[in-house]
């Protein structure tokens, strides 16, 4: 989710793969960007939504990238930045004179929490035998037979 600064009445939700999806959300009721507001992205294996105080404003279902078709590159790990940037391709970098007659530097965001949920769901396992997980094709399990003093595994244990 991105906002300009040069337009503190609506905010952006970008999908930054070769396509550039964006979607444009103005804030109600005259609300601007520098007051406090829940943002929410939900990235399922098939979608992205972004919210705004619960609204959702934006669902992205397909997109390119240079490195494969969809959903690549959004089906690998990535890190959650927060980020009050200066310049740069978004919005183009300022002038120094437009810098010292109108920024108030050092800028501050503020932020009150960030929270991050796993909605995978686990895998339904068989009482004993060796499966491979169907939510993500990936993890191997071998379970105890029943009456063995084995502890079982789910395969999703390891990443919590």
């Amino acid at each position: 989710m991105e906002n300009s600064g040069g337009n503190l009445t609506q905010v952006q939700g970008s999908v930054h793969s070769g396509s550039d999806e964006t979607q444009v959300y103005p804030l109600p009721n005259g609300g601007t960007v520098t007051n406090f507001h829940t943002y929410r992205l939900d990235w399922l294996p098939d979608s992205l939504t972004f919210y705004v105080d619960d609204v959702p404003y934006e669902t992205q279902t397909g997109w390119s990238d240079a490195n494969g078709n969809y959903p690549t590159p959004f089906n690998a790990p990535f890190f959650i930045i927060i980020n009050l940037a200066v310049g740069g391709n978004y919005v183009g970098n300022p002038s120094t004179t437009n810098i010292n007659a109108n920024s108030v530097f050092p800028g501050d965001m503020q932020v009150d929490y960030v929270r991050v949920y796993d909605l995978t769901p686990q895998c339904k396992l068989p009482s004993a035998g060796r499966i491979i997980c169907s939510v993500c094709h990936g993890h191997q399990i071998s379970l105890p037979s029943p009456g063995s003093d084995e502890p079982g595994q789910r395969p999703h244990d390891q990443l919590a």
